[in-house]
């Protein structure tokens, strides 16, 4: 406690330092638009023209901004995941297709060729696709579908498994595989003879 009399030292008052932010309100809805196109956050920093540090500390301090991100990613994997899912399973998709079609007709005495588009309204089917097929898999099930399994053989089974090493020339079992020679591990004399 201060003697009476006497004022107490006032406090200091800290500064902040550093530059300014360039953060805006708005950059939630660019940001948002930007993700759900596939933006990561290298892409929203040049975007925007700051470090890509810059945009994981707005992310921490401005809690909308991190949420139109997050919002951006998620409905772009939705609509990655659904498409996914029907290319993997078939579709049909309606369509119109246009043609023109061309005939002659007689008019004042002459023949005139006269064109017009006719216009069908179709069904286009999309057959199952088993690349998007193996890739939902991969990404659902893991564990069933990765790429590389492991058969979880212990040390002794390998050993029994294991190939024998490349035998060299000159070494028995090698002159058996080349020559012929069934069992012996004797050279072959392979030298040409003259015929009586």
């Amino acid at each position: 406690m201060a003697p009476k009399g006497k004022a107490k030292p006032k406090a200091k008052i800290k500064k902040k330092m550093g530059r300014r932010t360039v953060y805006k309100s708005e950059y939630c809805e660019l940001a948002s638009r930007a993700c759900m196109l596939g933006a990561i956050n290298e892409d929203l920093a040049k975007k925007f023209k700051v470090n890509v540090a810059t945009i994981k500390r707005w992310m921490v301090k401005y809690p909308d901004f991190c949420t139109a991100i997050k919002k951006g990613r998620e409905t772009a994997d939705e609509d990655v995941a659904i498409s996914l899912y029907k290319r993997s399973v078939g579709y049909n998709h309606p369509e119109t297709k246009a043609q023109w079609v061309e005939s002659d007709i007689f008019i004042d005495g002459e023949f005139r060729r006269v064109g017009r588009w006719e216009y069908a309204d179709l069904i286009k089917h999309y057959p199952p696709d088993t690349a998007a097929c193996f890739i939902w898999l991969k990404n659902r099930k893991p564990k069933e579908w990765k790429d590389k399994k492991e058969l979880g053989l212990d040390e002794e089974t390998i050993n029994i498994i294991r190939l024998p090493a490349k035998k060299e020339v000159g070494d028995p079992v090698s002159y058996d595989v080349a020559y012929g020679n069934k069992g012996t591990g004797q050279p072959v004399d392979t030298t040409p003879r003259a015929t009586d």
